[in-house]
């Protein structure tokens, strides 16, 4: 048997779309817990690149439909997990039972990434799907009974597959007026959801996860349960009632997986404060004299970075015109595969239209009343006429075929990762150097102005 749980995703305050998506999948792709990630799949996209593919999507559906939602709103991608009971399945079988139960769900529609986790005794699935369907034309309709479907649906994959199943399932779907709340964006559990997706980046360990809780003013009750309470609440919210995904274990586990990463180092230089300026926004005696310590060691870094790069300030002016040249340079690559992948994913977009309406299309022209028949499809021939437009201007004298179309969008995305890290790069010593000659000319200014003071006197 499997018990299924299922939760959406939000972005987080001080988050990116895509760190958001990134967080979760990273998560779920763990390979401690999914055999060095023999137990990882994908539906129409990469492991390795799914979040970077889930945000392609999202800006393909924005460009196609024109319609766009508030990021705090936007459900950018949904979680569901299959947890199976302990020695009834083998990591293989859960994770083939998984990747079935993903496809029906989703209707085959959305991309997702599927990691079987056997790191508990129960083996169990997690899957993250993209809200956004392949064709970039519509998003995933979450219904007010979908949990209980996706229940209903795991079932039923369970008994084909000669595994028991839940008689009494005693897992409910949302209460209405939870689902009406959260809808309107005024449910206390997925304020709390919301509030620890974005703490837990911020945490070293539980225990500063919990402080940076009350930070974002949560009383918190402990025992044999974890709860919160915002401030306005009347009742306290045990973390168990939030889902699978936000026991103490799980949040433990995300908060140790994000410190064991390297951490990428900062800039060695940067730019002096303006304490002028600073003084003129009203800022005190304290701040000037901590800003002065902090020029005065700005002061050091740079010299020593001149030293160790053997650089004088002649050298830095042409470090700066080169820098700046490539960065230009790979930014414009960069511009380039982006169109690119732009033009694969429209073409491939209008060949799933025309194949889809074709048909009703065809209809459409043998009927005798023409009015009434558009009127009652007038989508499908509406993305009928538009995709047979698209062909027309298109200079493609043969149509690819679709899995053409992702084999070239794999390799185009892989190339635009690569360009990434260059662009990266690039922009960091760019950047790097500029700062050095604008805290340079600072340091020369002043030595100039000591000068003319010591000639004065």
């Amino acid at each position: 048997m499997a018990v299924v749980h299922f939760d959406n995703r939000h972005i987080s305050k001080n988050q990116t779309i895509k760190q958001c998506i990134k967080f979760h999948i990273d998560y779920a792709e763990n390979p401690e817990k999914t055999q060095n990630g023999l137990l990882v799949s994908s539906y129409e996209c990469s492991p390795e690149t799914a979040a970077e593919e889930f945000l392609i999507s999202k800006k393909m559906y924005e460009m196609i439909t024109k319609r766009s939602q508030p990021k705090d709103k936007d459900n950018i991608s949904y979680m569901l997990m299959q947890s199976f009971k302990p020695e009834e399945v083998t990591p293989e079988k859960a994770h083939e039972i998984g990747y079935q139960f993903a496809y029906e769900f989703t209707n085959g529609q959305h991309q997702f990434v599927i990691a079987t986790h056997t790191d508990k005794d129960h083996i169990h699935n997690h899957v993250e799907f993209n809200s956004t369907s392949l064709d970039c034309t519509h998003k995933f309709n979450g219904y007010k009974q979908w949990g209980k479907a996706a229940q209903k649906l795991s079932d039923k994959i369970c008994k084909e597959h000669g595994l028991s199943t839940i008689k009494e399932p005693q897992q409910k779907g949302k209460q209405y007026a939870e689902w009406k709340a959260q809808k309107e964006g005024k449910s206390w559990k997925q304020q709390l959801k919301n509030t620890i997706e974005e703490v837990v980046p911020q945490s070293k360990d539980f225990e500063d996860f919990l402080e940076n809780m009350r930070k974002q003013e949560y009383e918190i009750k402990q025992g044999k349960q974890i709860s919160f309470k915002a401030a306005g609440q009347n009742r306290f919210t045990r973390m168990k009632t939030l889902g699978a995904e936000y026991s103490e274990n799980i949040i433990s586990e995300k908060i140790k997986l994000q410190q064991s990463k390297p951490k990428q180092n900062k800039k060695s230089i940067s730019s002096f404060i303006d304490i002028q300026q600073k003084r003129e926004q009203g800022k005190g005696a304290a701040y000037e004299q901590w800003a002065k310590i902090f020029n005065i060691k700005q002061a050091a870094n740079t010299v020593n970075f001149l030293t160790e790069n053997d650089m004088d300030y002649q050298m830095l002016e042409q470090k700066i015109q080169y820098s700046t040249n490539e960065f230009n340079m790979v930014s414009s690559q960069l511009k380039q595969k982006e169109q690119q992948i732009k033009e694969v994913l429209e073409l491939k977009t209008n060949i799933i239209y025309y194949a889809r309406t074709v048909d009703i299309y065809k209809q459409y022209q043998k009927s005798n009343d023409k009015q009434k028949f558009k009127k009652e499809h007038s989508e499908d021939i509406m993305k009928h006429e538009k995709a047979k437009a698209f062909f027309e201007k298109s200079s493609q004298k043969k149509l690819p075929k679709v899995k053409e179309l992702q084999e070239q969008y794999q390799i185009l995305l892989a190339e635009k990762q690569q360009l990434y890290q260059k662009y990266g790069k690039a922009k960091r010593e760019m950047l790097e150097y500029q700062t050095a000659k604008q805290n340079m000319d600072k340091l020369l200014q002043i030595e100039q102005k000591q000068t003319e003071k010591d000639q004065q006197i």
